[in-house]
């Protein structure tokens, strides 16, 4: 297993959120406003008319070269998603749910996908209430995952009521769980909004992360939160076309989550660490 560290010079300030791609590309958000990006450095402007910026529980994402998005994971309904240049100023805002666990862009499909967390999904309206929604760049929901049981177009027992690993799988499609037992891997195509279900091994049903290899290849990582020892805190690789499940690596802790080909995500106060189970 190899783990790389990027660490930042802040003068004294603490990262409040981070997304890196794992290839030097990165955008954070510090405790005093300030967006570091591997191409960009500014302070986020106030808007007059509007409360002063209060980000509680923020997410940060890159929308594309031009813009970033700047997300409250919990709001009472008020808009929480907030759009800004790279000089900080907001150019949009608009609502993009509750109790939101986790944001993928994906800038030349103009998507954004996202993962609520349990008090969010249970008992709520769309977007939240859908587990995993897709909205465009400028905040129209598009697809909702539950929202399908609600039609009748996909079985009730793969009804998202709890969050769930997300992880990008190549340019146009996201990889997660949709079954109540996490039994279930799914696979959504962004274009057409076309799903595919696989089952996966039952010692990984309690991942919390996950990153593909190519087309049949997987990598799951384990917390201790659901799996005593000897399953925590690793990493295991799983074949989709064999069935295989092979422990790679651990202990390894933290908040962790996939980038793809592999590696992982994992950042604190004053940057973050790629990991890659595999090298």
């Amino acid at each position: 297993m190899q783990q790389t560290d990027f660490t930042f010079e802040i003068n004294g300030d603490k990262i409040k959120t981070l997304d890196a791609d794992g290839n030097g590309q990165f955008i954070a958000l510090t405790e005093t406003g300030l967006v570091i990006a591997h191409d960009f450095k500014a302070m986020l402007k106030r808007v007059r008319h509007r409360p002063p910026l209060e980000f509680r529980y923020p997410m940060i994402r890159r929308l594309d070269p031009n813009r970033f998005l700047v997300v409250n994971a919990r709001t009472r309904g008020e808009n929480n998603g907030r759009v800004f240049d790279l000089d900080g100023q907001e150019l949009n805002c608009f609502f993009l749910g509750d109790a939101i666990e986790d944001i993928l862009i994906f800038p030349d499909r103009n998507r954004i996908a996202i993962m609520y967390h349990e008090v969010g999904i249970i008992g709520s309206k769309p977007p939240s209430g859908s587990g995993v929604a897709v909205f465009s760049h400028d905040g129209k929901q598009l697809w909702g995952f539950n929202d399908l049981i609600d039609k009748g177009d996909i079985s009730e027992n793969a009804l998202i009521i709890d969050r769930l690993p997300l992880c990008k799988n190549g340019t146009d499609s996201i990889l997660f769980f949709s079954h109540y037992f996490k039994s279930q891997l799914t696979e959504l195509r962004l274009d057409d909004f076309n799903l595919s279900f696989s089952a996966i091994p039952e010692r990984v049903h309690f991942a919390t992360a996950l990153s593909p290899i190519g087309e049949n290849e997987i990598i799951f990582y384990q917390p201790d939160t659901y799996r005593p020892e000897p399953d925590s805190e690793k990493f295991f690789w799983w074949d989709r076309q064999t069935n295989d499940v092979e422990e790679l690596s651990g202990p390894v802790s933290g908040w962790i989550t996939g980038l793809g080909n592999g590696r992982f995500l994992c950042w604190h106060d004053f940057g973050y660490t790629v990991i890659d189970p595999l090298a």
